[in-house]
Order: C-alpha cells, then sequence, then structure tokens
C-alpha cells in the first residue's frame, strides 16, 4: 500500500528532527516524551493492526526515540 511508505517517509523526517534532542543536553519536558512516546505506540500498534508494517517500524523508532529523551531528562 502506497500509503504504508508515506507513513513512513513522514517518520524518517520526524526521527531525523528528533536527532539533536537526542545528541546535545537540551531535552524537552519529561511529561512531553512520555505522553508523546505513548501516543506513537498507540499508533504504532494500530498501524500494526492494519498491515501498515513499514509505518508501523517508523513510528515505532520514533516512539523508542521519545522514551530515550524522557530517560535522558530524567537524569538531567
Amino acid at each position: 500500500m502506497w500509503q504504508d511508505w508515506v507513513f513512513l517517509g513522514g517518520s524518517a523526517v520526524f526521527n531525523v528532527a528528533l536527532l539533536p534532542s537526542l545528541l546535545t543536553k537540551s531535552k524537552p519536558h519529561r511529561a512531553t516524551c512520555m505522553v508523546t512516546g505513548g501516543i506513537l505506540v498507540a499508533y504504532a500498534i494500530t498501524y500494526a493492526t492494519l498491515g501498515l508494517w513499514l509505518a508501523m517500524v517508523g513510528v515505532g523508532v520514533s516512539a523508542t526515540a521519545y522514551g530515550i529523551l524522557s530517560v535522558q531528562r530524567r537524569g538531567t
């Protein structure tokens, strides 16, 4: 499905945009990271149930990145 590729592409752009936050000391608020990560996990599950496996992987990477940011924020 072409939609799978569109969602994957959008997730890839978001993932690249998250790199500076992951690599620098400046982090989003922990609550923001947790809520966003949780919503992205729900999206990943939804994509999987629709058979949009590429979209699920892309959003799963984003959810993982927000989880990492949440842990990094806790440490600062």
